[in-house]
């Protein structure tokens, strides 16, 4: 059991997970509250010690007791924020219209090193060509004055045999014959 831990240098490395079963407290430059005052559209949080890379940085609404706006109001007048100017430094949040009221904001920053970035991936169909239409050529079926109308030959249900599944035969791929216009 030990009391504190420390370091000759500038940060101390563990070398496998740690495990913490008592709360973490951090320092000022973890996380904290902002309010952006009525009237207002933003507010700069800025860091006391500047960050070694840009921090991760997460913020949203939060509504105390003794605020002055409620959850409706919010709802209501459909307040929308982002987070900018991200830097080592600081950031901001920034609203989409002026404050009706005090608006509190918790957030947090975390260092990572070597975050990762991931990318969504891009679902635009790629368009296919459109193949060339081959034109059909369609027989003259006017007939003549001296041909003969075709009769088709008349087949009796009754003596068409059903093939039994040994004489079911698949047919075989072929490749289709090209026109000729």
């Amino acid at each position: 059991m030990v009391n504190s831990i420390g370091s000759n240098g500038d940060a101390i490395s563990f070398l496998n997970d740690v495990i913490l079963f008592g709360r973490p407290y951090f320092n000022i430059d973890t996380a904290g509250f902002a309010v952006i005052k009525s009237g207002a559209k933003n507010v700069d949080i800025t860091f006391e010690r500047e960050y070694l890379d840009q921090p991760i940085v997460n913020a949203t609404i939060s509504i105390e007791a003794s605020d002055s706006i409620s959850a409706e109001t919010l709802f209501e007048s459909n307040l929308q924020y982002a987070i900018t100017k991200k830097k080592t430094q600081g950031f901001t949040i920034i609203l989409n219209k002026p404050a009706p009221n005090d608006i509190r904001f918790s957030w947090i920053a975390i260092a990572v090193k070597e975050a990762k970035v991931f990318n969504s991936i891009d679902l635009t169909p790629i368009s296919e060509p459109t193949p060339l239409e081959t034109p059909i050529p369609i027989p003259d079926s006017t007939p003549s004055a001296n041909s003969e109308p075709a009769s088709s030959p008349q087949v009796n249900p009754s003596e068409t045999p059903n093939p039994t599944p040994s004489e079911l035969v698949s047919p075989e791929p072929t490749s289709p014959e090209t026109p000729t216009p």
